[in-house]
């Protein structure tokens, strides 16, 4: 007869394979008293969407806590049947507190990660657009808002694939352009 293996610890993800990846916190919602729900953009691995359980209490795993537009390392571990990850890990590392001392940077910053929440599904991986994020978040501060904004849209636009058409423009670009969204061209 076998005896009962004791004082083994498994890890919590047996059996299910868990991902590290660098994120930046796109959205946040408190889901109970101590854990909140968290969608963040990965470099590697696109939106995901997670719970962070025990996240609100002092003592947990999730140094920092979230906030949108922060940064930092992600453990989560990813059930296919399930539509939350649990995420296990997170170590903020970029608070970006530039944003708060400029209110246009601000709601430009809260502007950018809300169309990445609401343009792209969970899973689907885009490494340029967490580049182009990270980089508007950065610049937003120091440099034009309305440039670094105009940037980011053009990647975001690309990304999604609504990318604007301008090689079909038959005479060279005028100095007043204007966008028909319903053609995708520069008019």
């Amino acid at each position: 007869m076998r005896q009962p293996l004791r004082g083994l610890i498994l890890p919590l993800s047996f059996g299910v394979p868990s991902l590290t990846d660098q994120a930046i916190v796109l959205r946040v919602w408190d889901f109970s008293e101590t854990s909140q729900t968290v969608a963040l953009l990965t470099q590697n691995h696109g939106v995901i969407r997670g719970l962070a359980k025990g996240a609100r209490r002092e003592k947990s795993m999730f140094s920092g806590g979230f906030e949108p537009t922060t940064a930092g390392e992600l453990v989560a571990i990813i059930k296919p049947s399930v539509e939350l990850a649990t995420l296990t890990e997170w170590s903020l590392a970029v608070v970006h507190h530039h944003l708060r001392a400029n209110l246009r940077a601000q709601y430009a910053a809260l502007y950018c990660v809300d169309l990445v929440f609401r343009l792209f599904e969970s899973a689907d991986p885009h490494p340029n657009l967490y580049a182009a994020l990270e980089r508007v978040l950065e610049s937003l501060a120091s440099h034009s808002v309305d440039a670094e904004l105009t940037r980011f849209l053009w990647c975001l636009l690309s990304e999604a694939g609504y990318s604007p058409r301008i090689d079909t423009l038959s005479s060279p670009i005028p100095t007043t352009v204007g966008f028909n969204s319903a053609t995708a061209e520069l008019v």
